[in-house]
Formats: C-alpha cells, structure tokens, sequence
C-alpha cells in the first residue's frame, strides 16, 4: 500500500455536504480543486477509534486488495492532524 501522504488535503479538495456517517466516521461530497471532479472522502477521527489508526489503515489494506463493482474503490487517503482523510 502506498504510504498515508502527510500533504494537507484541504489544498486539493473542496468539502461539500456531508453524505453519512459510519462506525469509523463521516462521508463527505467533495470536489478536486485542480480537475473539478466530484468524489466522496471519508475523514476519521483517528483519536475515537479503538486501536487508533492501526485499526484504520487495516480496513485501508482491506479496500486496497478489494476489485469489485461492488465494493467502494480506494484511491489515496492524507493525515491532517489527527484526521484520516480517505479518497
């Protein structure tokens, strides 16, 4: 798996409104700043998860293996603070 980048993502993306909210954090609309493109970013509080982002980065490793039309595609994820931002 690609490395979690340390860049910050409020650069590159523009939150929309948010779409749910799961056991591991919100899902938000949100539109690349440079192309325009429309896509949706989970942000988890990594201080509110049991295992902190070690549980997290597993259900990432999980994603990333994952190619399925129906399971939810994983692109890139960014560490702002104490927030994963998951593409």
């Amino acid at each position: 798996m690609e490395a979690i980048k340390r860049d910050d993502p409020n650069a590159l993306y523009e939150l929309g409104e948010q779409m749910g909210k799961g056991s591991y954090g919100s899902v938000f609309r949100a539109k690349n700043k440079r192309t325009g493109k429309e896509v949706a970013i989970k942000i988890i509080d990594t201080t509110e998860q049991e295992g902190g982002l070690k549980e997290v980065v597993k259900e990432i490793n999980f994603l990333v293996d994952c190619d399925h039309e129906n399971v939810v595609r994983y692109y890139d994820s960014f560490l702002k603070d104490k927030e994963l931002w998951v593409r």
